[in-house]
């Protein structure tokens, strides 16, 4: 019974994050890292599951997946951080997980007690730093946000203390193993669902049922002026545009608004709509890209690039502003974007 359990649950999170792996592939921001240490994550049921199944396996992962928590507390300090991150940090930043492997392959004894106590330094200095950066977020965070870090701690937590009590060999350790992988399983197979059905679900409510103005304006005239002002520095000098989950509720909050109010900011005082100048700005940033001498980047890339999730409202919302698909803009309309911003400026 335990087995048919495991089997289901790893194949709809290995499902899961295939999904929001692909969902979720843009290169300007970092939620790749968090979505990599969903695969990494995923070792520890899968391997219990084939422990169970078969008995015995490979020495090499086995060890892979008693080393892959400091993988992933290293992926989510990297996710958590929110800066661009070269290719060497992120290098060095895996060297302590490779480290570990090659010594956990090798004869030293790893369960040495200076050893051990240097592993979870290791993995709570990344879990604390990351958890630092989560509540020092300018932005007010949402409570999808802070029930993900929170799971998150849980997990580590419950690793490190599945493995106290493997080295103790606890009586609990079995019944606290399980619990693990199973919550690491819905933990993958939820944030999926959230992230590629609950921001689909979401722009299509916020689409179709943007907020009435009511009768009585909640901005007087001066306040809206200043926030104008606000908002479009957000788009040109922050280019929150390219945030591949903006919706109407962040922008609000960046704005320190309702959803209300700011509906109100963007359909009575700047006569326009939400998604009306999100894409305006994404489309602007793409055409900028296309034209780059330097690009080398397909057109799908680009997209995920400009804040684009849906490759069908990409090439319609090009198409609609440009008069032309991204292909032919690209042989027939080189010098538009100067003309381009100076309709929308």
């Amino acid at each position: 019974m335990i087995e048919d359990l495991y089997l289901a649950s790893c194949c709809i999170a290995l499902f899961s994050s295939g999904l929001i792996f692909k969902r979720n592939r843009s290169t300007q921001n970092n939620q790749r890292f968090l979505h990599s240490g969903f695969f990494a994550l995923l070792l520890i049921p899968l391997t219990g599951y084939l422990g169970m199944r078969y008995g015995t396996l490979p020495d090499f992962v086995v060890k892979l997946s008693q080393c892959v928590i400091l993988l992933f507390c290293a992926l989510t300090f990297l996710y958590y951080q929110g800066k661009k991150t070269s290719p060497l940090q992120i290098a060095l930043h895996m060297l302590p997980f490779t480290l570990f492997y090659f010594i956990q392959l090798s004869d030293v004894a790893t369960t040495s007690l200076g050893l051990i106590i240097i592993y979870f330094v290791i993995i709570f200095s990344y879990l604390a730093i990351s958890v630092f950066a989560f509540c020092s977020a300018t932005r007010r965070q949402s409570k999808r946000e802070v029930a993900n870090i929170a799971t998150i701690v849980v997990i580590v937590c419950l690793a490190g203390i599945v493995t106290f009590g493997y080295l103790n060999s606890a009586a609990w350790l079995i019944s606290l193993w399980h619990t693990l992988n199973l919550l690491i399983c819905c933990y993958i197979t939820i944030s999926a669902f959230r992230a590629v059905y609950g921001d689909s679900r979401s722009e299509n409510v916020e689409r179709n049922n943007i907020p009435k103005a009511p009768k009585e304006l909640l901005l007087d005239k001066e306040t809206a002026n200043d926030l104008s002002q606000q908002l479009l520095l957000l788009f040109t000098a922050n280019k929150v545009y390219l945030d591949n989950s903006l919706c109407l509720k962040k922008l609000s909050l960046l704005l320190n608004l309702t959803t209300h109010q700011t509906s109100e900011l963007l359909n009575v005082h700047m006569k326009t709509s939400f998604y009306r100048l999100l894409n305006r700005y994404r489309v602007l940033h793409a055409c900028e890209l296309l034209k780059s001498p330097s690009n080398t980047h397909t057109i799908t890339e680009i997209m995920y690039n400009s804040g684009f999730n849906n490759k069908n409202t990409f090439y319609k919302e090009f198409k609609q502003q440009t008069g032309a698909s991204p292909s032919m803009w690209i042989k027939h309309h080189t010098s538009a974007p100067k003309a381009f911003r100076r309709q929308y400026s």
